[in-house]
């Protein structure tokens, strides 16, 4: 039987039409680890679980996320960041 979390994981995903590594950088995580969880290596924890609840039923919420994963990658490439 398939595992809640992994369908609920590809439906996001698919709504969305993101890869899995479009939907790891949007969610914060390393593409192995949407890859796992996806997969039903591992188990979702609860606020990653609510996230995509959100993204997936709350209009907007997914674009709201792109932006902040833009925000995020841009923000790490400006100069001023660079150690």
């Amino acid at each position: 039987m398939e595992r809640i979390d992994s369908k609920l994981l590809r439906d996001v995903r698919r709504h969305a039409s993101l890869t899995e590594g479009q939907a790891a950088r949007v969610f914060g995580l390393d593409p192995r680890a949407w890859r796992d969880l996806e997969n039903g290596r591992k188990e979702l924890r609860l606020p990653l679980r609510l996230l995509l609840e959100c993204a997936l039923r709350i209009p907007g919420v997914m674009d709201l996320l792109r932006r902040a994963a833009d925000a995020r990658e841009n923000n790490q490439d400006h100069p001023d960041n660079q150690n």
